[in-house]
């Protein structure tokens, strides 16, 4: 499951590349992926660091090291698994919620369906089988920049 509006790709328009939106992210995007599977999130970190080189991609296999990495820098993407072990994706998905509202998140995980409807998944702007094509996937991180930007411009005009 996507989004149903889906906005440019980067390809299409990139945040980067002069877009109106390009005000508001003059760095590179910073993308932190969670999941509790080692080789899993290298293969992931893989194909999107050879799709978007220019995203620095940062890692955590627990949502204690993501919120870590969350509150020591700041990142435009979250993409996480529901099933991390220990404490869930929903629990950081909640925390997420409250501490980082501007925060585009992305659920990449096996337990998309079992999840479906409960509330801390309201959050995401796309919701992913593990088993998704690698682009649908980049794809998905790409709206997310855009929600991201978004957010950021609405809580920016919103404040002043």
């Amino acid at each position: 499951m996507q989004i149903a509006n889906r906005h440019p790709t980067m390809r299409e328009r990139s945040p980067l590349s002069g877009s109106r939106s390009s005000r508001e992210l003059q760095r590179a995007p910073r993308v932190l992926l969670v999941d509790d599977d080692p080789a899993l999130l290298r293969a992931t970190q893989r194909f999107i660091g050879s799709a978007r080189p220019n995203w620095q991609l940062r890692t955590a296999y627990t949502t204690r090291d993501a919120l870590i990495e969350l509150r020591s820098r700041h990142f435009d993407v979250l993409v996480t698994d529901i099933d991390l072990g220990g404490r869930s994706g929903l629990e950081l998905l909640d925390t997420v919620h409250r501490e980082f509202p501007n925060l585009a998140c992305v659920i990449h995980s096996a337990q998309v369906e079992t999840y479906a409807g409960h509330p801390s998944l309201m959050v995401a702007v796309a919701m992913l089988r593990k088993t998704c094509q690698p682009q649908e996937l980049v794809a998905a991180l790409t709206d997310a920049l855009w929600a991201s930007i978004r957010a950021v411009e609405t809580s920016t005009r919103a404040a002043g």
